[in-house]
């Protein structure tokens, strides 16, 4: 049984070990209910007896498809890529095409791609699909694909939780092309929609024109239909280039010229050099559909908390100090970020920096237990640098971005 820090049961389910098939231990994936910044205490108690978990609803994984209580995803069996991506909800279908399908494209120019607007010539798919049904559970459900082109693989880990529509994949490629680029291809509804794109601190209304876009973390398609409004979401915070035309979103994950090639140098076969971006890469993506636009869907603070991803430690019941659940940043202002916390360059202040995610202005409060608090009035789209002293008797003050 998993409790809670409160002694409350909570619903978890067994999942597979990173060993194969070792039946000495367990894993398991629970909803855990964290305060901003801050931990609680979740306890394994074997000694429950016959007690059982509580469960509720689940996620079903049929022949290919994976389905919890909100959307529906199935895969071609033909080709790997995902058929349908339907919203239970809005009873809406949210593709327009194949969909998480890898494309492989000519990557013609130097390693910085000098002449390249957009890497739009199609040479080859991954194709040869083999699938693996992973999970199947109250609370996820996963399902594997793997498919090949040349000499190369992608394996894509998808699963869909209960209570959410977002699909999370964790993907693996070994590369081994040359003179190529490797895209993962998103086709919605929406080929009229609004395209926004994350940039550093802020974001960015482009045109889906099919060139190539610098992106910091996810890029998002919404518009409307007889329904009402939504829109399609994709977040990958390790990735920073995609292209998007007629309503699909490519994400652009690696290429492979030559490596430190500038032209008009001429590098040939047989020259000995290195390719770019060879081997093994992991990376993850999210597809979010939502109702409304990004704002509505608070998809820029969805990025925020994939940067910065949950740590679990796990540690034997023994007693201390501190409670069992704490929050260490209490922040009431709307759609503002705490982009960074950190010791200050002279080491007697805590740094936080703040950020306005959606463009809008907005007020609250920030506090940092025990060290004080602050009132907090953001600008749209603007970055705040507060010093929190740990020494008492000095007020918590604002600084520039070099702390001064």
């Amino acid at each position: 049984m998993l409790r809670d820090d409160t002694g409350t049961a909570v619903a978890y389910q067994e999942i597979r070990t990173a060993g194969a098939k070792v039946g000495s231990r367990i894993r398991a994936v629970f909803d855990a209910a964290l305060p901003g910044l801050g931990y609680r205490v979740y306890r394994f108690d074997f000694g429950g007896g016959q007690e059982r978990p509580p469960t509720a609803g689940g996620v079903i994984a049929s022949r290919w498809a994976l389905e919890p209580e909100l959307v529906r995803v199935s895969w071609d069996a033909a080709t790997g890529a995902i058929a349908s991506y339907y919203d239970k909800r809005a009873e809406r279908e949210l593709l327009g095409g194949p969909g998480a399908l890898p494309l492989v494209l000519e990557d013609w120019d130097d390693t910085w791609g000098h002449r390249i607007v957009a890497y739009d010539r199609e040479v080859g798919r991954f194709a040869n699909p083999a699938f693996a049904s992973l999970e199947e559970g109250p609370l996820r459900g996963r399902i594997q694909v793997r498919t090949s082109y040349g000499g190369s693989f992608v394996v894509q880990d998808c699963a869909l939780h209960r209570g959410s529509p977002a699909l999370d994949c964790r993907v693996t490629v070994d590369w081994h092309e040359r003179y190529k680029v490797l895209k993962i291809a998103f086709p919605t509804v929406l080929r009229a929609g609004e395209l926004t794109a994350a940039v550093p601190y802020g974001f960015v209304t482009r045109r889906m024109d099919g060139a190539e876009e610098p992106v910091s973390g996810w890029v998002d398609l919404s518009g409307k239909d007889g329904h009402g409004s939504f829109g399609i979401a994709l977040l990958s915070p390790s990735k920073c280039s995609y292209s998007a035309k007629d309503g699909e979103i490519r994400l652009t994950v690696l290429h492979s010229p030559a490596w430190s090639h500038h032209n008009p140098a001429v590098v040939g076969e047989g020259d000995g050099y290195r390719y770019m971006e060879q081997g093994v890469h992991e990376f993850d993506y999210r597809l979010v559909p939502h109702a409304g636009d990004w704002r509505t869907a608070e998809v820029a603070r969805l990025v925020e908390g994939d940067t910065a991803p949950l740590v679990a430690l796990v540690t034997t019941n023994h007693g201390g100090e501190w409670p069992r659940e704490r929050a260490l940043v209490r922040l009431t202002a709307p759609h503002v970020a705490v982009s960074a916390l950190k010791l200050g360059e002279d080491g007697d202040v805590l740094v936080a920096r703040l950020v306005e995610l959606e463009g809008a202005p907005t007020r609250g409060t920030i506090e940092l237990p025990p060290l004080g608090s602050a009132k907090v009035e953001m600008k749209p789209n603007e970055i705040r640098t507060l010093l929190f002293p740990l020494a008492g008797g000095r007020p918590v003050r604002e600084a520039s971005l070099l702390e001064e």
